[in-house]
């Protein structure tokens, strides 16, 4: 579940493709390098596309609504990674470092450096239209989707992937609104883990294809198999984004806040 895996060519297989030809082997010298670089390359290329998309998506949705108050591109940069990131995890059970990482650098560098930079400077409606939270939520954020990641990975309940994803998330949200995020998502995720287990893993199932049949309609050509999940197991990424999703409908931790406040008055 989310765990990513190292990539680039063993030892043995650099050997072998350093081999010459050999002259009963015609078709040898037509053998491809190695595509690594290649997929390094197209990496910064696909993160320049998606910034820019949301990026006009947060300005359309600015105008759409109305609300000159509040930003939404960070917001869209959040719902980007994690549907990327369900993506890779429904096709390839795993989720790889060139999407966490960058997440995460991006988190820190608008939150750390740049939403300051626009503050301390007057842009204040530059400011306004990021959406980020203060540079203190940023790291609380960061710190807290951390701990509570490397908790889960060393109860086995995570994959590296996972931790990785959920910590950039912290850094781009912030603390108040990563709280109720992974609220929602702890929510979703026992409610995933008990169904699929009780259906021997069908519900996950169902997910995947779901996931995948709307993005091969939106894309119109079928990229890939969903991965294989057991019935103990749920992509944690689906729980993730659904607790990203659901927070403007219903906020589990407000509820239980104002429930408690209720109790002790």
């Amino acid at each position: 579940m989310g765990r990513a895996r190292a990539g680039g060519p063993t030892i043995g297989a650099e050997a072998e493709s350093s081999s010459l030809p050999l002259p009963d082997e015609p078709d040898a010298q037509h053998v491809e390098a190695p595509t690594e670089p290649r997929a390094r390359f197209r990496a910064p290329t696909a993160w320049v596309i998606g910034l820019s998309v949301c990026a006009v998506a947060a300005s359309l949705l600015q105008v759409i609504l109305g609300d000159r108050s509040r930003g939404y591109f960070v917001e869209m940069v959040v719902f980007g990674v994690l549907v990327v990131g369900a993506w890779f995890d429904t096709t390839k059970s795993m989720i790889p470092n060139r999407l966490n990482y960058p997440a995460l650098l991006i988190g820190l560098a608008i939150g750390l450096g740049v939403n300051p930079l626009l503050q301390a400077t007057g842009v204040d409606y530059a400011s306004l239209w990021l959406g980020a939270a203060a540079w203190r939520d940023v790291l609380l954020g960061f710190a807290l989707c951390a701990g509570i990641g490397i908790g889960g990975f060393a109860m086995r309940g995570l994959g590296g992937g996972d931790v990785k994803l959920m910590t950039a998330v912290g850094a781009l949200l912030g603390f108040q609104a990563v709280v109720p995020v992974l609220v929602n998502t702890l929510m979703i995720a026992a409610v995933i883990g008990v169904i699929n287990l009780a259906v021997r893993g069908k519900l996950v199932s169902l997910i995947q294809g779901v996931f995948l049949f709307l993005f091969e309609t939106i894309t119109t050509r079928k990229v890939a198999e969903p991965g294989h999940f057991g019935r103990h197991q749920a992509p944690f990424v689906f729980s993730l984004l659904g607790g990203y999703l659901t927070v403007p409908l219903f906020n589990v931790h407000v509820a239980v806040q104002q429930s408690l406040t209720v109790l002790s008055g």
